[in-house]
């Protein structure tokens, strides 16, 4: 009563009399079987399995005779020699391995894609921060050229700064009334000598524009 199924052990050991060759008793299953009627077994229907059965037979008997009952539940297979059992558990392994391998095959793929595709991802991100580091580097040379720039304009206007006082010296010194800059000409005065004093006037206005034009 040890599993789920009630069950039974019987140990013994075969042996058959009478032998005239060597010991007269002796171990023999093949022999304690043809004593029993049971010989002339085939490969699928052994005198081992033909025995078995006939004690099952024999054991449903007895159950009968006492009410009992027997679930038959088609799990157990009919008894195979040493070397067919071997085949049989070979070829389960066999059957074990190759579904393994398949499994394997397939999470080898699963694998292979997930690596190529992560690879792919570190190609990329380490190609856009390159780039980004590219666009970072640009920027930052933009900003130093443009300070530099604006340095320059800062000194610039620095030194522009007295001549623009100096031109709105000039500008407000030379917006007066034409009447009050022309000399008026005298009473007894040539236009020689008008013309004269005039060209004075104009050559200290063109020297004012070269300076204005600098």
């Amino acid at each position: 009563m040890d599993e789920a199924t009630p069950h039974l052990h019987i140990d013994f050991i075969p042996y058959t009399t009478g032998s005239k060759r060597g010991l007269e008793t002796r171990v023999s299953l093949k022999q304690a079987l043809a004593a029993l009627g049971f010989n002339g077994g085939t490969r699928g229907m052994t005198e081992w399995n033909q025995w078995v059965n006939a004690e099952k037979r024999q054991l449903a008997a007895i159950m009968q005779q006492h009410d009992l009952g027997w679930l038959q539940k088609g799990t157990h297979e009919e008894h195979l020699d040493v070397l067919d059992y071997k085949k049989q558990e070979r070829a389960k392994e066999v059957a074990d391995l190759a579904k393994q391998a398949e499994q394997l095959e397939a999470q080898n793929s699963t694998l292979q894609s997930i690596h190529q595709a992560v690879t792919q991802q570190i190609i990329q991100g380490h190609q856009e921060m390159l780039d980004q580091q590219m666009e970072r580097d640009k920027a930052l040379e933009e900003t130093e050229a443009a300070r530099k720039q604006e340095e320059e304009y800062k000194d610039r206007i620095k030194a522009l700064t007295p001549q623009v006082n100096d031109l709105e010296s000039l500008a407000e010194k030379h917006s007066s009334d034409p009447e009050k800059i022309l000399p008026k000409a005298g009473f007894l005065e040539s236009a020689t000598t008008y013309r004269v004093r005039i060209k004075g006037i104009i050559r200290k206005m063109g020297k004012t524009l070269r300076s204005l034009y600098a």
